[in-house]
């Protein structure tokens, strides 16, 4: 074989495995940005991003907040929710919380607040640590309405539009 002919082989060989390197990444980047739900256990900013842990909290760089709002879009800017602005752990239309069925016939303890109540994803929270009591959890769960960023304004107006929805509730303001 001569080597003209070995170095086209390889050429395009070559070719053949760069191009297909780059095909997979633009069609992985274009289904984990785009709105489908086949890669959604993917769509963690952690994988992506450098983050320092430590002992108490977990540090995160732009990137991972660029990413959080590119996979969770937390903030809805082109229309934000027309009484509060942004939302926290709970619908944005219904304002019910993400955890609202948990509560069956027990006696919801709500808590409202701002970013000290909401707690970060990274930390055990209030909710983490009541729910999962035994004692606590006999006749009770807590419901973590705290948003951050929020002021009194829209922490009273949150817990104006969400208190009637339970029977009985414990209010933590």
């Amino acid at each position: 074989m001569s080597t003209r002919k070995r170095l086209t082989n390889i050429s395009i060989v070559m070719f053949s495995i760069i191009g297909t390197f780059f095909l997979s990444e633009v069609l992985f980047r274009t289904i984990l940005f785009s709105d489908t739900n086949l890669l959604d256990s993917l769509r963690v900013p952690e994988y992506y991003s450098d983050h320092i842990k430590n002992e108490e909290d977990a540090f995160y760089n732009d990137n991972y907040w660029k990413l959080n709002y590119l996979f969770r879009k937390p903030i809805n800017f082109e229309s934000p929710h027309p009484l509060l602005g942004w939302t926290g752990k709970f619908y944005w239309k219904s304002l019910d919380h993400f955890e609202q069925d948990s509560v069956k016939n027990k006696r919801p303890i709500l808590l409202y607040g701002d970013s000290f109540a909401m707690c970060i994803d990274s930390v055990k929270c209030f909710e983490d640590y009541l729910n999962h009591d035994k004692a606590f959890i006999k006749n009770h769960f807590l419901l973590n309405y705290g948003v951050g960023g929020y002021g009194v304004d829209q922490i009273y107006l949150l817990l104006n539009e969400t208190v009637d929805r339970f029977n009985k509730p414990f209010i933590i303001f």
